[in-house]
């Protein structure tokens, strides 16, 4: 890429120039050596670099983040304008390369981040109207990421999944908040006299507050929290 318009190829030392690569490479989200420029190599490329934006961004790490979203918005436009303008490959291994990238980036970025990517659904699916899916393949591995989009199961943050699954539920069925929204207090509501640590996290992973010794009728002060959707634990 050349985000910086600087006519050279970013990231390279010694510099190469942008208009000395074959045109392949220039297209947009291309990775610039030869190999690379291959679609299915480039899908594995997009889909590790989605991951790496995933977990920088679950984590907290906005800043590392958003240095890679740029190429991983390049990348998957790319993809999708290569199946959406010149059609779906042949039936090989690069088919599923392909549509796992599309669908880790719908499921991951676009609809996690309420993001309208539009052409990449219309690859996705147009990859599953292929027929390449309607038997057991290499391909299958997509096709649970498939049923996640198509039933609107949402992705949740490792960190997140791990939470719930320490939880007894029998503890979360005891254990009410209101207001809910709230802008200033929480109220606690406890079925029981135990007490509790809770701590609050945004959807970036990052713990914006924590009080211990929390009983029932407790409140918390969230008047300095930033509006957004929080989880509590």
């Amino acid at each position: 890429m050349d985000a910086d318009t600087d006519g050279l190829v970013d990231g390279t030392n010694p510099a190469i120039a942008f208009q000395d690569l074959t045109l392949t490479a220039q297209t947009p989200g291309r990775n610039w050596d030869g190999h690379n420029s291959l679609p299915w190599y480039n899908a594995m490329n997009a889909w590790a670099i989605t991951d790496a934006y995933v977990a920088f961004r679950d984590r907290g790490d906005i800043q590392r983040a958003q240095e890679l979203k740029p190429y991983v918005l390049a990348m998957l436009d790319n993809l999708s304008w290569e199946i959406n303008n010149l059609g779906i490959i042949d039936d090989q291994l690069g088919v599923r390369d392909l549509t796992y990238a599309l669908l880790n980036g719908i499921w991951k970025v676009a609809r996690y981040e309420n993001e309208s990517h539009p052409e990449w659904e219309t690859a996705a699916w147009a990859m599953w109207n292929s027929g390449y899916f309607d038997v057991y393949s290499t391909h299958s591995v997509c096709v649970e990421l498939y049923l996640c989009i198509l039933t609107d199961t949402p992705y949740e943050p490792p960190f997140v999944r791990e939470f719930f699954a320490s939880i007894d539920e029998n503890t979360m069925a005891s254990v009410r908040l209101f207001p809910n929204p709230a802008e200033n207090e929480i109220r606690v509501k406890l079925e029981s006299n135990e007490i509790y640590t809770v701590e609050i996290y945004d959807l970036n992973g990052r713990k914006v507050l924590s009080k211990e010794n929390v009983q029932n009728s407790d409140q918390l002060n969230v008047s300095k929290l930033e509006s957004a959707l929080i989880n509590v634990y």
